[in-house]
């Protein structure tokens, strides 16, 4: 249980603290690609607290639990740990992270448990040190969110708020009372007491209709704890108890709020799960076949498509689907494999929420010999079962494309245009060239490859010298699961060489690449690899500043030449759709840049009259900390948005080299290696150039 949390009033297994139940369809996956259990509920205390340190970039921010999601897909909810007291409630949107506000005069904890569908309004409850704890709600006003205290009724001393409606106009949640704990709802800033079923002395709401007007929870009662639907004109009437058992609970409430989901339990706290409707009563689903238990966690919007558990053998291996079209309870993992998808090594142990259309389910399992949350999809479009985590791992890694752009661009500069005053010309004379370098990455296990090839032309004018060059790049990035990121373009850059006095010489260089990127983003499809792939265009510019001491160290017949160098490197990716495979994608564009300086040094020293050994070693620094978040769409099912990785900032650079005279010009040939940063780790530069 999250740090902060109170014990329930009733225990017991799918107690589900839940808000409103319109959301858009599918939408309840985002959910499980951030941690979440399910939509708009906070089902922590059943399900277990799974921490995602990968969605934060808060300074000081840790142990994250997620609670839920807004209705619309945008915005998740959670509590976390910071440096400073207490334990904040958070939010986590599209444009960052929100610390949501304590109650005043003192309050240190908060926990949000619920939002309305655009959430403009969260739900929950705050508190001052492990006392007072009190229902508010957190209303976004344009600018930012405020926090109101909800109240609790007379002679109690907590109160939490759980659920809230579409419009965010009606809250419901449970109140300590002079009588107890009782079951409440909250509108235009007062507070109902919803009271217990006959003969009962406690009572607690885990759900609200869309509308507002219908909610749900536990009650006790003269013969035990039972499921109970409250509306204002009827008040709270109870659901019954299937023949053969002894209490009921309530856990989901279909957004038209003629549907209730949940289970009763006999006194050896054996269940089985039950749909009510107004017509039919409560009619229990049955079990999986060789189970003895099952629990209704979760009902799609129309109430016609349940999901849960069914204990089969005393495990908890049965995520099940029930539906009103067949009446029957399947196993989901049937269904997934009458589909054709292999679950080689998968187990399916629950099934915990389901989309508005009753095609997208979300729960936990076993997956890659790990517990994990898992995304299935049924009944349309192509069936699919996600791991989330490899997922997410997946959608992450198409940053190889960014990858691949920043280093072709970086092997241009610090490849073939590393050694600028290499290119000089007397004055009042032209210049010609053609140059190439290829090389390799194998860096944090993603091989690759990065490579260029150029013509260029220049001259000197005296003040300066001015040069001229066009080619093409190419570079690619391996994937998980043989995806593969290629990056290719052509490019042109242009130098400017000025002397500053005899032995000092600045340069100033810009460069732009454009070209297209073929991305194919491999990933899990049950237990079988399946492939989404798209072609953005791309495009990649840069900007060089450099000083070059010439020859400015002499050591016998060693040259030194001391150099500083400032780069600036921008690669944008275009937003895309992928085609093909089970869970394709949009993404959105990015930007990456990178910023770097480099302090160094070249060295030459003669062999022959016509042969030059040469040297380079530099250290490079780049001021950004992290490189390009990667954002987009599953298509039918859930937004994403990752921060970017963490860059290398810090690395050496070392090269060594012959230059000889080969016919009317000069033929130079660099083997390079880097320790860490954008450039491939090894390359060859070839390079021939003539003054005429």
């Amino acid at each position: 249980m999250p740090n902060g949390m109170r014990q329930r009033i009733f225990e017991g297994p799918a107690v589900t603290v839940s808000s409103n139940r319109t959301y858009l369809a599918g939408s309840v996956a985002l959910a499980l690609l951030a941690g979440v259990a399910t939509p708009n509920v906070a089902r922590a205390e059943q399900v277990g607290d799974v921490s995602f340190d990968w969605i934060l970039d808060t300074p000081g921010l840790s142990k994250p639990y997620f609670f839920g999601i807004s209705g619309d897909g945008s915005t998740l909810f959670g509590q976390g740990t910071i440096a400073g007291p207490g334990y904040p409630a958070f939010l986590w949107a599209q444009d960052g992270i929100t610390q949501l506000e304590f109650l005043p005069n003192g309050g240190d904890r908060g926990a949000p448990y619920a939002a309305n569908f655009d959430a403009s309004v969260i739900v929950g409850e705050s508190a001052r040190g492990t006392t007072d704890w009190q229902a508010v709600r957190w209303v976004y006003n344009g600018e930012a969110y405020r926090i109101e205290s909800l109240g609790i009724l007379d002679g109690g001393d907590w109160s939490q708020a759980v659920g809230v409606s579409d419009n965010g106009s009606v809250i419901v949640g449970s109140s300590d009372s002079s009588d107890g704990g009782r079951a409440v709802r909250w509108t235009d800033g007062s507070i109902t007491n919803l009271g217990v079923l006959a003969g009962g002395t406690n009572s607690y709401a885990t759900g609200v209709s869309g509308n507002g007007t219908v909610v749900v929870g536990t009650s006790t009662s003269t013969i035990g704890k039972q499921a109970f639907r409250w509306t204002e004109g009827g008040g709270m009437v109870e659901l019954g108890i299937l023949d053969g058992y002894s209490s009921s609970e309530a856990t989901a409430i279909s957004n038209d709020g003629n549907v209730i989901v949940g289970y009763s339990r006999d006194d050896r706290h054996v269940s089985q799960a039950f749909r009510w409707t107004a017509q039919e009563q409560m009619v229990g689903l049955g079990f999986l076949e060789g189970g003895d238990r099952s629990v209704a966690r979760d009902v799609s919007a129309d109430g016609s498509v349940i999901v849960g558990y069914s204990i089969v053998d005393g495990n908890y291996s049965g995520a099940f689907v029930w539906a009103e079209a067949t009446g029957e309870m399947r196993s989901l993992a049937a269904i997934l494999t009458e589909a054709g998808l292999s679950l080689d090594g998968i187990s399916l142990i629950d099934a915990i929420g389901v989309s508005d259309d009753g095609t997208v389910i979300v729960g936990k399992g076993t997956l890659n010999e790990a517990d994990r949350s898992y995304i299935a999809r049924i009944g349309s479009g192509q069936t699919a079962l996600i791991d989330v985590a490899e997922m997410q791992q997946s959608l992450a890694s198409t940053s190889a494309a960014m990858d691949a752009g920043l280093g072709a661009g970086n092997l241009i500069i610090n490849g073939g245009h590393s050694h600028p005053l290499a290119s000089r010309i007397a004055p009042e004379k032209q210049t010609a060239w053609i140059a190439g370098d290829v090389g390799v990455i194998d860096r944090n296990g993603a091989d690759g490859a990065a490579g260029f090839g150029e013509f260029g032309l220049g001259r000197n004018f005296g003040p300066v010298q001015v040069n001229l060059s066009g080619g093409f790049s190419r570079a690619r990035q391996d994937m998980p699961y043989g995806g593969r990121a290629e990056v290719g373009g052509y490019f042109i850059m242009s130098e400017a060489l000025i002397p500053l006095r005899d032995d000092v010489w600045a340069t100033f260089g810009g460069y732009a690449d454009w070209g297209s990127a073929d991305i194919r983003r491999g990933y899990l499809n049950g237990a079988a690899v399946d492939y989404s792939a798209g072609s953005p265009d791309s495009a990649t510019y840069g900007f060089r500043a450099r000083l070059d001491w010439d020859q400015g160290i002499r050591l016998g017949g060693l040259g030194l030449s001391p150099f500083a160098d400032f780069r600036y490197t921008s690669t944008r990716l275009d937003a895309y759709t992928e085609t093909g495979g089970a869970v394709p994608a949009t993404f959105d564009a990015r930007t990456d840049h990178s910023t770097e300086i480099s302090l160094g040094v070249n060295g030459s020293v003669p062999v022959t009259e016509n042969v030059t050994l040469l040297a380079t070693l530099d250290a490079t620094h780049r001021f950004e900390k992290q490189g390009a978040g990667v954002s987009g769409q599953l298509i039918g099912l859930s937004a994403f948005d990752f921060a970017g990785a963490s860059t290398d900032q810090d690395w050496l650079h070392g090269g060594i080299g012959i230059e000889s005279k080969a016919g009317a010009g000069k033929l130079s040939l660099t083997a390079n290696a880097t320790t860490m940063g954008n450039a491939p780790n090894y390359w060859l530069a070839l390079r021939w150039q003539a003054q005429y």
